[in-house]
């Protein structure tokens, strides 16, 4: 294959993903600086991969599980375990918005990252499933379960703002 032409897929490639790692990897880490390294690692491991996915459902399957595995091994590694992140601040403008946004980040994990690909990527769950690497059933429940969550946090903030008025 001609380098220019590898190197123009590629392009189209980062210009096509960037966005939604970045999304997955910030829901992820909780941090703009650790999400970007996150999205630049993937690229890394996509670039080195001596058979990378060809099919178009394939390599965002791919591309979504490899985030969440960078996303896992950072969390897990000395280095991480060790530094206090900075405190950065996601730009919302909507205060509804803002709320949504933090009681998806206090979900565990595996709920956010479901709520995430579900709703912000509109992922079907058996795409979804094969993403993550979860049976479809696994899926299924990360999704209820998180919805429940959430619909008690909010459910809490709204009651006090009743309350209130």
């Amino acid at each position: 294959m001609d380098a220019t032409v590898a190197s123009q897929e590629m392009e189209a490639l980062v210009r096509h993903y960037t966005p939604m790692l970045y999304r997955l990897a910030l829901t992820r880490t909780r941090n703009p600086s650790d999400a970007e390294d996150v999205v630049q690692e993937v690229f890394l491991r996509y670039l080195r991969s001596p058979h990378p996915p060809r099919e178009e459902e394939h390599r965002k399957a791919w591309l979504i599980r490899t985030a969440c595995h960078v996303c896992r091994n950072r969390a897990a590694s000395a280095w991480f375990r060790r530094t206090v992140p900075l405190e950065g601040e996601i730009p919302l403008e909507d205060p509804q918005e803002r709320e949504v946004f933090d009681a998806v980040q206090r979900l565990p994990l595996r709920y956010r990252t479901a709520i995430y690909l579900h709703y912000m990527e509109d992922m079907p769950v058996a795409q979804m499933a094969k993403a993550l690497g979860l049976p479809v059933n696994t899926v299924k429940s990360h999704l209820h379960r998180g919805r429940a969550l959430l619909r008690d946090a909010l459910k809490g903030d709204y009651d006090d703002l009743r309350e209130t008025l």
